[in-house]
């Protein structure tokens, strides 16, 4: 027998096996030398039993009578052992190391009531475990949290004050919770709720896609709404991969989406953000910085953005819309000239686009005499840009003021 007792978890799926054996049988005749005993006995063991190498860690061996006892006790009582009677095993011999050990696995199971049980018991009750929580600094009331249903709320309460992640995660720490277990993790994921901009920053934006993550839908609307009020429209345009994971779930839910973020009044703050976001993923792969830098300058006076594609993947357009006009853009590198329709005539092409390649788009518009301008990016540092700006202010688009 290799297997260790750690958590009651493992008591639970063990008896299940142990009902299905025994299911039909008379729980109370168990001959003690026979076959029925023994294989009890093989199922105990890898509940209490201790490998060699961890005994004087966790407790000296059991006896032969102790196990049979044990075995014949979860027979007796409908395979519903109390946690205590399995713990007295290891109450007067576990460490400080080895609670934390127990602590930090009941913490991977949330909902794990046999373990807290045990917990509660050992705070109340266990010298040792009461000195790994004065080791750890923890004070034995910070662990009230043990008594909620919803714990990582009861927890996170205690922490909304603070302003880094630094400061957050030793609140956290105090409050009795492991490094690297689940529940640290989902706490810290919480922290996104409330931080101000200066906290996202100094974290970093994988780090903060990653607790978006992990995240309940209600919190991820709590996030997305606290990241958009805290930074400006020109900080926003920082975080692609945060703007992206924020349209996937805008995506799946766009009247709850908009709900949320209206009730927060920052329903038209998120549309200009969502405008430039476009013009900006539409440009990555684009070896021409000028380009992207001169549109975002027209993405917070356009009426709307789109990214489309063209058939089977052979380029993507960014479709800039005014009141009464459609620029269109070829993505990533400039591979062709930019053109400007009237909003009429870009219903004829918008159609066409998901089953034309890209070239054969630019063919068609180039022999369409309706096409109000194609306008050439000449090289050389830009110099397209003052001649876009004219062509474009006689039909009434000008950039932002701002």
């Amino acid at each position: 027998m290799d297997k260790l007792f750690y958590f009651p978890r493992l008591l639970a799926a063990e008896c299940e096996r142990i009902e299905k054996i025994f299911n039909g049988h008379n729980r109370y005749m168990v001959d003690p030398d026979g076959e029925l005993d023994d294989l009890l006995k093989q199922l105990i063991y890898s509940l209490v039993l201790l490998k060699t190498s961890q005994v004087n860690r966790f407790g000296r061996e059991r006896s032969e009578e102790e196990i049979s006892a044990l075995a014949r006790y979860v027979c007796t009582n409908s395979l519903n052992v109390k946690c205590d009677n399995i713990y007295t095993l290891l109450n007067g011999y576990a460490s400080p190391s080895d609670w934390e050990t127990i602590f930090s696995i009941w913490q991977n199971y949330l909902n794990n009531q046999e373990a807290l049980v045990f917990l509660k018991n050992g705070i109340e009750n266990n010298s040792k475990f009461q000195e790994y929580l004065s080791s750890k600094g923890i004070d034995k009331t910070n662990l009230f949290w043990l008594n909620h249903n919803d714990k990582v709320d009861a927890i996170c309460s205690k922490c909304k004050n603070t302003d880094t992640i630094e400061e957050y995660k030793a609140v956290l720490n105090k409050t009795g919770l492991i490094d690297d277990t689940i529940l640290m993790k989902t706490c810290l994921a919480k922290f996104f709720l409330n931080c101000s901009a200066k906290a996202y920053k100094r974290i970093g934006e994988n780090d903060i896609y990653d607790a978006f993550t992990k995240l309940s839908l209600e919190e991820k609307f709590d996030l997305i709404v606290n990241f958009v009020r805290v930074f400006t429209i020109q900080e926003l345009q920082e975080y692609s991969k945060i703007y992206n994971a924020f349209e996937s779930l805008n995506a799946k839910n766009r009247a709850l989406f908009k709900e949320r973020l209206q009730s927060a009044n920052l329903w038209e703050k998120y549309n200009r953000w969502a405008k430039l976001m476009i013009i900006k993923i539409g440009f990555i792969g684009n070896e021409d910085p000028y380009r992207t830098a001169f549109w975002l300058q027209y993405g917070d006076t356009a009426t709307s953005t789109e990214l489309m594609w063209f058939s089977k993947g052979s380029g993507k357009v960014i479709v800039i819309t005014f009141d009464n006009y459609v620029i269109t853009e070829f993505g990533g590198r400039a591979e062709g000239k930019a053109y400007v329709f009237t909003r009429e005539l870009f219903k004829e092409y918008r159609s066409k686009i998901r089953y034309l390649s890209m070239y054969g788009f630019k063919s068609e518009v180039n022999s369409d005499s309706r096409v109000l301008e194609a306008m050439a990016h000449r090289p050389g540092n830009g110099g397209w840009r003052s001649e876009f700006r004219y062509r474009l202010r006689r039909y009434g688009i000008n950039p932002s003021e701002n």
